[in-house]
């Protein structure tokens, strides 16, 4: 008498205990063994991008000769107190001109914008810059207040002897150039601040601990010398 043979159990079912022991051995060591990988992918992708971004930002200013070093923000504070009160020692600021040279994404153009009632120079040779500010002041309802020049500010068409206060923060060399025209242009009594980089040959009228060389253009000999102006001299 002829017997069906018994039931085949399919291989994937034979040993379910150590089918599923298997896989998740797999998974585990497919897990921790890359997720290694990962982290660090992750983290050059992030680096990389990073570095894109500074590029981008800081980057076209080089390619204009600009370069680009903001002011950092406490000492813009500082900056715009020494403007507002030698602006008020002479009359006030409504309607006075200052002049930011190099300004950057306008971080001191905005402050003095925003903190006094002046009219800006804003005095940039970056294209992505001066777009940028111009940008913002549009958004801010700063237009009629801000003037932009993209060019340098040894560009003869920038009219920094209109000015009645000057800030500059440039690199040593190109801070004594920029000086030397201002001496020539600039109206008996105005303003100038040099971050970080003293003048040569200027006396300055006070040095803060941050760094600000702040002058004063003498009647006599149109250099900066030191007039004793009530509200700049007085205050250490």
């Amino acid at each position: 008498m002829l017997r069906a043979p018994p039931p085949v159990t399919p291989p994937h079912t034979s040993h379910p205990t150590t089918s599923t022991s298997y896989y998740s051995h797999s998974y585990y060591y497919y897990y921790h063994h890359n997720r290694h990988h990962h982290y660090y992918g992750a983290a050059l992708a992030a680096l990389i991008a990073s570095a894109a971004g500074y590029i981008a930002y800081v980057g076209p200013g080089y390619l204009w000769g600009a370069g680009y070093q903001p002011t950092p923000k406490r000492v813009v504070e500082e900056v715009v107190g020494v403007i507002r009160e030698y602006l008020a020692s002479r009359g006030g600021a409504v309607g006075a001109l200052v002049a930011d040279v190099g300004g950057g994404y306008g971080r001191v153009a905005f402050s003095l914008l925003r903190d006094t009632g002046c009219h800006v120079l804003f005095v940039e040779p970056d294209p992505v810059k001066a777009w940028w500010v111009g940008r913002q002041a549009a958004r801010k309802g700063y237009v009629g207040r801000i003037f932009i020049q993209r060019r340098s500010a040894l560009d003869p068409h920038v009219g920094l002897g209109d000015a009645d206060a000057v800030y500059m923060f440039l690199t040593p060399h190109l801070t004594q150039r920029v000086a030397a025209r201002l001496a020539e242009e600039l109206r008996p009594g105005a303003l100038v601040i040099s971050y970080q980089h003293a003048v040569k040959g200027w006396t300055p009228v006070r040095v803060t601990r941050s760094g600000l060389n702040i002058y004063v253009v003498a009647p006599s000999t149109g250099t900066g010398q030191h007039l004793g102006v009530e509200g700049v001299e007085g205050r250490k």
